[in-house]
């Protein structure tokens, strides 16, 4: 089992406002998922696909927050919309919010994709509303920066999820765990988190905050720090640190070196290979040792040196994702000697990684009580009782030949910008020609991973007669945005040597893609430079023999391309879509604007509309088609031949009685607009009047009429329409 397949989806459910639930007591109850194990303890649990109490006693915290003291905030995922609400609430109220969180490249608050900075930005702007800073703005960042209360951390994953909390008496809290503040960390995945009210522990925290905030002017929190809370001692460290010549693994890897009944384990990563010996070697001492493993990270996991030393270890069984996001077991926690009066429980954000250890912001606690053991425990016993078999999960479903085909290859990646190439932004999209729903865990295509390895597709469902497209990058930044996406950070395909083979988990092949030339003797186009345009590698409508490169084409159109940046202008794919047909190619004048209401009508001047006309003699789907200027309207429908096309602002109410083929959003300057149409990075038409319209009127309302639709959009080929919407009206022929 090897490479890295998370699955994720597109869209983020957010739910409402939080209501003002009490931690429960500590229980037997086999439902409960929070435990006050003291005044000042209190552990929660996730309980999927169900919401929990866990962010309800985090926004009950942020409510109380002191408007004389900071409320510190340092999250890597962040989506959780009422626990927004109460942040932003509290900045309004008068708290000065403190935030950190995690920067996706060189990308701005005011660009950046993804629901994260969206929530960034809602927090930027309550801090710029409510602590304005002369000259700069937080809503600009990087462009602007220097803050002493809001930082956000490139060039590595800021990977922390804890708040600092002080009430109206001066009390201080900490909220921390393997929680990541979005709705598929507190509904879909398993995870824990922490309370600890106690004002040592807070300053801790504090102090690494302030570094991670502030770190030309703070030192990090270089020493384990040791702190007693109602009688129980727990450490906390800080990773990247080296601390007596030894490392945060070190730390535990010496925690572990001590234990002598048992090791119990739930983790989301586990690829540190000298943990891995570590606790295979107090195995073959004796000692009792399981562990559950996050299934779509096996691929990148410790698994299969476990099982084939004989230890006993279960794939996790959460099952519970929306739309295919979530059904993660996020825990990174331990518990060593959980029966034992000396029982130690070790969790936070740090999973057992190369990565976390030597390169992102984490937090570890080290707990050290039986009593917080043994409640871990359970949680640990019913994530195992859920768990899968490896055995049993090996096995999807089987297929035979080509009912699920390789249907579409970016084999190039993608290119954002002129000169800025993503070689890595890659995709593979497969379809499913069947009627039934397909399980493909123990799947794998070989050739598709780095090195020529095998990727393999645990965890992943294909529906019936529809798409999967599996990728490298989340669409928030990748070029391609299907509505059905898995991640994988593997994926790896060679421009050289196109041979992918699926195999269904019997290891019988069920499609190919390529020979093992070259990509583009297949289809697909790279370029001959920086910036040049990517085309995909598409197959043909009826999926014969994939190695023959007659059943393949480049494809010349575009669905489901990120708006972002410039990613439009250079990738020609349709992940998720049909295929279009590699034949089809439109020349300069097929398609032209015919009629443009620039400035309205006489009802009101939002009512613009404007119009394309079709000179050739066939249907023309538009997917693939872009208008450009201040609108970038990006087409789509069926235009036909020898007819017109309506496009109306807004809704669809510029055109009295005659309904609009398109609606668009924007308006057009009555000063005059440059505006292009565009099919596969080729000007189709172009009206080019940036000073002034060469016809129609603002009063009396007169759009403005094309002459000659064979002929250019120069100014001379333009007149006065018939009024303000009678153009529109009558061009139904």
């Amino acid at each position: 089992m090897k490479f890295i397949l998370i699955l994720l989806l597109s869209t983020t459910l957010f739910h409402g406002c939080a209501s003002n639930i009490e931690p429960e007591r500590y229980t037997d109850d086999e439902e409960a998922t929070a435990f006050e194990v003291t005044p000042n303890i209190t552990l929660y649990f996730t309980n999927p696909p169900f919401d929990t109490s866990m962010d309800d006693a985090l926004i009950k915290k942020i409510n109380m927050q002191s408007i004389d003291a900071p409320l510190d905030i340092c999250f890597y995922g962040l989506n959780r919309k009422n626990v927004i609400s109460a942040i932003v609430n509290s900045i309004k109220r008068g708290v000065h919010v403190r935030f950190v969180g995690n920067m996706d490249g060189t990308n701005s608050l005011l660009s950046g994709p993804g629901y994260s900075y969206e929530c960034y930005y809602m927090i930027a702007e309550a801090l710029d509303n409510a602590f304005p800073v002369g000259g700069k703005k937080r809503i600009r960042f990087p462009l602007d920066s220097g803050f002493n209360d809001f930082n956000l951390i490139n060039n590595k994953i800021m990977h922390n999820k804890f708040v600092l909390i002080t009430d109206h008496t001066g009390k201080k809290h900490l909220y921390t765990g393997t929680t990541n503040c979005t709705d598929t960390g507190f509904i879909y995945n398993n995870n824990n988190s922490l309370i600890i009210s106690d004002n040592d522990i807070v300053e801790t925290y504090r102090d690494q905050f302030e570094y991670l905030l502030l770190s030309s002017n703070k030192k990090k929190v270089l020493t384990i720090k040791h702190h007693i809370i109602d009688g129980i001692t727990i450490d906390v460290l800080f990773s990247p640190n080296i601390i007596d010549e030894k490392s945060s693994m070190d730390h535990i890897i010496d925690l572990i070196s001590h234990a002598d009944h048992s090791i119990h384990f739930m983790i989301f990563s586990f690829s540190h290979k000298d943990l891995i010996y570590q606790i295979l070697n107090k195995f073959n001492i004796g000692l009792h040792v399981k562990g559950i493993f996050d299934k779509s990270q096996l691929s990148n996991s410790s698994d299969e040196i476990f099982i084939n030393n004989g230890i006993p270890c279960k794939i996790d069984g959460n099952n519970h994702n929306k739309y295919n996001r979530g059904g993660k077991l996020h825990h990174k926690t331990m518990m060593l000697d959980s029966s034992q009066n000396d029982a130690i429980v070790i969790t936070g954000s740090f999973n057992w990684s190369n990565n976390s250890n030597t390169y992102n912001d984490e937090n570890i606690l080290i707990i050290h009580s039986k009593e917080i053991a043994q409640i871990y425990e359970r949680e640990w016993k019913k994530r195992w009782d859920e768990g899968l078999d490896f055995e049993l999960f090996s096995h999807g479903d089987s297929a035979k030949y080509q009912e699920v085909i390789i249907n579409e290859v970016m084999w190039m990646g993608s290119c954002k910008d002129f000169d800025k190439k993503r070689t890595r932004d890659e995709f593979i999209e497969l379809k499913n020609l069947t009627n039934k729903r397909i399980n493909l865990n123990g799947w794998k295509i070989n050739g598709a991973a780095k090195g020529g390895e095998s990727l393999y597709l645990n965890n992943l469902y294909i529906e019936p007669l529809s798409f999967l497209v599996i990728q490298r990058y989340n669409t928030s930044i990748s070029a391609f945005q299907p509505d059905l996406f898995a991640l994988s950070n593997n994926i790896s395909i060679s421009n050289d040597k196109i041979q992918l083979i699926l195999l269904d988990p019997n290891n019988e092949p069920i499609d190919y893609a390529g020979d093992g030339s070259r990509g583009y003797n297949f289809g697909g186009y790279n370029g001959g430079g920086n910036g040049n345009l990517k085309k995909s590698m598409a197959r043909m409508s009826i999926p014969k023999n994939g190695t023959d490169k007659n059943n393949w084409f480049t494809t010349n159109t575009q669905s489901n391309i990120n708006q972002d940046y410039n990613y439009s202008n250079y990738n020609l794919a349709t992940p998720g879509e049909e295929n279009s047909a590699g034949e089809l190619e439109y020349n300069p004048l097929d398609i032209v604007f015919s009629e443009i209401a620039w400035a309205g009508s006489d009802h009101s001047f939002y009512d613009e509309w404007f119009e394309l006309y079709n000179n050739s003699s066939n249907n023309i789907n538009l997917k693939g088609w872009i208008i450009k200027c201040n609108l970038n309207i990006h087409l789509s429908g069926v235009i036909p031949a020898k007819r017109h096309f309506l496009f109306e602002r807004t809704d669809d109410t510029s055109v009295p009685d005659k309904p609009a083929d398109f609606i668009y959003r924007g308006s057009l300057n009555n000063n005059g607009a440059i505006i292009y149409l565009y099919y596969n990075n080729i000007i189709i038409d172009k009206v080019v009047m940036p000073d002034d319209w060469a016809a129609g009127s603002n009063s009396p309302k007169k759009s403005m009429e094309r002459i000659d639709t064979e002929k250019n959009g120069d100014a001379s080929n333009w007149k006065d329409g018939d009024g303000d919407v009678e153009g529109a009206q009558n061009s139904s022929e």
